[in-house]
């Protein structure tokens, strides 16, 4: 689960950096336009009686950032430069899960703040934002937030069920609310607009769908354990096992030694077929005298042997490549 976490997270921060989004947690970013923060929080509280594996807990962390932007440069500067670069965050992030989504604008709800001028200009933003795209999308009517409208992306888990992800949201309130305030060009103070930008919604109902959109078989760049070593006897292979296992890990590739006192053939049914582990590296007499491993890859069974350092290579590029 650590790890799983910990490549999500790594994701976020080399998507943020590729998409112009600067992530911080404990520090402020300012810029020429806009104010941007994040935050990772504990939140909500579910009742027992709706709770449903990782998808629906009692409480859920949640990451978000939130942008303060000036609307000096007016709506079609908010909606091109930040609204379109919140969507390919959202679908190049989800093209690395190789997860496909429904797009939904949710517009002004019977209850609202703010003034409908405003709320008309953001919605048609939105609207030829994704418009422009060509994207596919459903109007959900009157489904905004009271604050403002949103656009909310939506994955299906295995057996089909929609839950909401990643979602774009306007904020006229919490500005208007708290006063905030920017001196523009002209000498005259202004209220900024809020713009809430979320990825991965609640991360404990991400990594539910994650499990489930995979079965439990993770890619390895994803895998919590990447390579099970499978010395054929503790007694004769488990010295050179332990060596390899050394070298995997100093090379950041995450490797277990499975020195059990089990039958190897068990040891490798288990790592491929119950765990899903994707690689399997089995030693015995003629790998030791080679410097080499026997590799067996999860749905696929034998590949060969490989020296120790072939194997590391390959398997480094195939995590780097996210393949």
């Amino acid at each position: 689960q650590q790890a799983l976490i910990g490549c999500t997270f790594q994701l976020v921060f080399e998507s943020c950096h590729v998409s112009g989004f600067y992530p911080c947690t404990t520090c402020i970013v300012f810029a020429t336009v806009e104010l941007h923060y994040q935050l990772f929080l504990t939140l909500h509280h579910f009742l027992q009686g709706v709770v449903c594996a990782l998808v629906i807990i009692l409480f859920y962390s949640g990451f978000c950032t939130e942008i303060v932007i000036k609307i000096t440069h007016g709506y079609n500067f908010l909606i091109n430069e930040y609204v379109n670069a919140i969507i390919d965050f959202v679908a190049d992030t989800m093209a690395i899960f190789k997860m496909s989504f429904e797009v939904e604008l949710s517009t002004r709800p019977e209850s609202f703040v703010g003034e409908i001028e405003n709320w008309n200009k953001a919605e048609a933003g939105l609207k030829e934002a994704m418009d422009r795209r060509g994207m596919k999308y459903e109007i959900n009517e009157g489904d905004g937030a009271f604050y403002g409208p949103k656009i909310d992306f939506k994955v299906k888990d295995a057996i089909g069920r929609t839950w909401q992800c990643a979602t774009i949201q306007l904020d006229f309130n919490l500005p208007a609310r708290f006063d905030i305030k920017y001196q523009d060009k002209d000498g005259s103070m202004k209220t900024p607009i809020m713009l809430h930008r979320v990825i991965f919604g609640s991360m404990e109902r991400f990594h539910g769908i994650l499990i489930e959109h995979y079965a439990g078989a993770f890619p390895t760049w994803l895998a919590p354990t990447q390579v099970s070593i499978v010395p054929i006897s503790n007694e004769k292979h488990a010295d050179f096992a332990e060596q390899v296992y050394k070298k995997m890990r100093a090379a950041g590739i995450r490797v277990k030694l499975d020195d059990r006192s089990e039958s190897m053939n068990y040891k490798i049914r288990e790592s491929l077929q119950d765990k899903k582990i994707p690689y399997v590296c089995v030693i015995g007499d003629k790998e030791i005298e080679a410097g080499a491993v026997a590799v067996r890859k999860r749905g696929v069974g034998q590949v060969g042997t490989k020296s120790v350092d072939e194997f590391i290579s390959e398997i480094e590029k195939e995590i780097k490549d996210r393949v």
